[in-house]
């Protein structure tokens, strides 16, 4: 069980906020942290989203990270940079055993809501750079542990390709797993790939 976002103190006078200490004692293992929504509607800047890693981990909660690529770059090296440097204000501060804890959600906005991925191979290209990252910062070995994901404008045919990348563990659904057909289908490839792994 999990939420979509949660409070950065566990407890005080915050009016209509979440405390991530209650959501823990409710159950809850997973908390969304650094939602495109949040950013967008709500103005959540890197700060709000480290102070909320932190009160997740503190709580023993698994913070699922969204890393958002708000806009298609045409040098695709300043994408990575600019990807890079986003990940590193979120996690700012936290140690080399806690970043490990972090579900990462790679999440190109420019294909959000519109059932066309980012191309596979640019994809790859992106998740490659941001573990090779943090192998460089936090030392050999850490990237190729860490959680990653994708989540924006997947088909099913899009799903069994990006599940195919061997440098990604997963898809993150949003507004896709409300539809039946494509939510089941994706999680039969997904079987079906690890079956065959």
């Amino acid at each position: 069980m999990g939420a979509q976002d949660c409070f950065w103190e566990d407890q005080g006078s915050y009016t209509g906020e979440i405390s991530p200490l209650y959501l823990k004692q409710i159950g809850c293992e997973y908390v969304f942290v650094g939602h495109l929504e949040r950013m967008k509607y709500l103005k959540e800047d890197p700060d709000i989203v480290n102070k909320k890693i932190k009160a997740c981990l503190r709580n023993d909660l698994t913070p699922v990270l969204f890393v958002v690529e708000m806009e298609k770059y045409d040098d695709e090296n300043r994408a990575h940079q600019a990807m890079r440097d986003k990940l590193f204000e979120y996690i700012e501060g936290i140690e080399k055993e806690d970043v490990i804890k972090i579900i990462i959600i790679y999440e190109p906005a420019w294909a959000v809501g519109k059932m066309q991925a980012a191309p596979v191979e640019y994809t790859y290209r992106m998740l490659s750079y941001l573990r090779k990252s943090l192998d460089e910062e936090f030392g050999s070995g850490i990237g190729g542990r860490q959680l990653f994901m994708y989540g924006g404008g997947v088909s099913l045919e899009g799903a069994r390709e990006i599940m195919e990348l061997d440098n990604i563990n997963g898809i993150g659904m949003g507004t896709a797993s409300l539809k039946y057909d494509f939510f089941t289908g994706a999680i039969e490839i997904a079987k079906e790939l690890v079956r065959n792994f």
